[in-house]
């Protein structure tokens, strides 16, 4: 039992200090970010030339048809 109970705190704990990280991470990139809108201008595209669109089979669809 005092295994698991290890293995439990150990697993909370490094899952608190990834996410803690990660919101660090994330505020300090935040903080930093200037945009830069004259440049934006300069690449903008249409919409068109940037999104793919493909058909997506359902994950059920595939199972039924493969048992028949």
């Amino acid at each position: 039992m005092k295994v698991v109970l290890q293995a439990i705190i150990g697993s909370i704990s490094i899952h608190v200090i990834y996410v803690v990280v990660m919101m660090l991470v994330g505020y300090i990139k935040t903080k930093n970010y200037k945009p830069d809108v004259e440049s934006a201008w300069d690449n903008v595209e249409t919409l068109q030339n940037e999104v793919e669109i493909v058909g997506v089979t359902p994950p059920h669809f595939l199972y039924y048809h493969f048992w028949e």
